[in-house]
């Protein structure tokens, strides 16, 4: 992985939960299908999944961070297969995307396909995801996972392509095909929910998509080796060395003043809107729900530098393009 440096200014939180949420996630995805070997679920633990999910919600416990866990690590399954022949069949992405786009829009009535354990796992991790939300809450994050799944359709047709996206449509594309903002799932592991009216404002949004571009950068510098040995041009390093004619360095290094930019403009923008008059008008549980939120969105800020630094999946000694896609390829089968 290339050595690189970001300037996170947020600090790491270790969970208490973690053992528990680890063996409860692979419990779940071997009652599921997802996991069916010793050897895949080897590979798997590999991806630390669940340390990483336990950082970014440190104050999460019990089954509220399992469910976290549990869809996380949901959202490892499509990606890997999509990084492998799969992803290369734009309608074969299509055609899966869209069918557990349905199971999300149409919970709890669309069934999913006994035969795919992609399919029921999603289903029951819906159920338990949307549980006890308001109607607002559960529509908005059907809007984020739909957005997320389908965006793996424009990264199938760039794979074909062989040719990175512009700048542009990369940025917009990698703020939902990363799926940070629909696992960043503070409120659903609090059991509360940010006041409408704030997340209807224009500089609410414009914090997430500064927030998902922070965590973007420092994933994509990080995970470029394994991306390249699968041939995959969706990385923002690639996409700067291709249009900007930059060497591989020069890339990172512009990467690196990218995220530092944008992390004094999170910070500010985090900080305005705590302050903002209708911030100040709320009572106080409010208040400190809206804290909650933006302290956590510092916690996976965190945890995410911290996973990508030390993760085994993005080291050089990760293993082969067959070994990295090996719990996958079972899944070959349920398309």
């Amino acid at each position: 992985m290339p050595r690189a440096e970001f300037h996170v200014p947020f600090d790491v939180r270790d969970n208490p939960d973690l053992p528990s949420a680890r063996a409860h996630n692979l419990d779940w995805l071997e009652r599921f299908g997802l996991l069916t070997s010793e050897g895949a679920a080897r590979q798997y633990l590999t991806m630390n999944v669940a340390d990483f999910c336990s950082m970014a919600h440190p104050d999460a416990r019990g089954q509220d961070l399992d469910t976290a866990v549990d869809a996380w690590s949901w959202t490892a399954f499509p990606d890997d297969l999509f990084d492998g022949a799969a992803g290369r069949d734009p309608e074969l992405v299509a055609r899966i995307c869209r069918r557990f786009v349905a199971i999300i829009e149409g919970w709890p009535h669309t069934e999913p396909d006994t035969a795919s354990p992609l399919e029921t796992a999603l289903h029951d991790l819906w159920g338990r995801l949307t549980a006890g939300m308001p109607p607002a809450w559960v529509q908005h994050r059907a809007g984020l996972w739909t957005q997320y799944l389908l965006a793996h359709l424009d990264e199938a047709g760039n794979r074909v392509d062989a040719h990175p996206p512009r700048p542009q449509d990369y940025t917009r594309m990698r703020r939902v095909s990363i799926a940070v903002w629909p696992t960043l799932l503070i409120e659903r592991t609090g059991r509360f929910h940010v006041p409408a009216a704030l997340v209807g404002r224009p500089d609410w949004r414009e914090l997430h998509e500064t927030w998902i571009d922070i965590v973007s950068y420092v994933n994509d510098v990080y995970s470029l080796e394994k991306d390249e040995s699968f041939g995959d041009v969706n990385n923002i390093v690639t996409v700067l060395q291709h249009y900007r004619h930059l060497t591989r360095t020069q890339a990172i290094e512009h990467v690196q003043h990218l995220a530092l930019a944008d992390t004094t403009k999170f910070v500010q923008l985090r900080d305005r809107i705590a302050d903002c008059e209708y911030v100040k008008g709320l009572n106080p549980p409010a208040r400190q729900d809206v804290d909650r939120y933006l302290t956590g969105m510092g916690d996976y800020a965190s945890a995410n530098y911290f996973y990508s630094r030390h993760v085994p999946r993005y080291s050089p000694h990760g293993g082969t393009t067959t070994e990295r896609l090996s719990y996958v390829q079972h899944l070959q089968d349920h398309r």
